[in-house]
């Protein structure tokens, strides 16, 4: 979920209830901020809070992936 005063683009957040903005996720289940050429973050400077505390394979990144890079 983002935070109201963090400004991610439009098309790269999707509403999930109640007005609540988080970012969005490709068909294959991985962010759309995701450059697929270098498998690095297309906004790392200014992404927003949740992704700075996303830590890959931790317990929450497991929680949301099966292993295969499939939400």
């Amino acid at each position: 979920m983002l935070a109201p005063s963090e400004c991610v683009p439009s098309n790269l957040t999707t509403e999930i209830a109640d007005g609540v903005l988080a970012m969005a996720k490709s068909a294959d289940g991985w962010c759309v901020a995701l450059d697929r050429e270098s498998m690095s973050c297309g906004i790392y400077a200014e992404r927003p809070m949740v992704c700075r505390r996303f830590e890959m394979a931790g317990p929450y990144c497991s929680a949301i992936f099966d292993g295969a890079g499939r939400a």
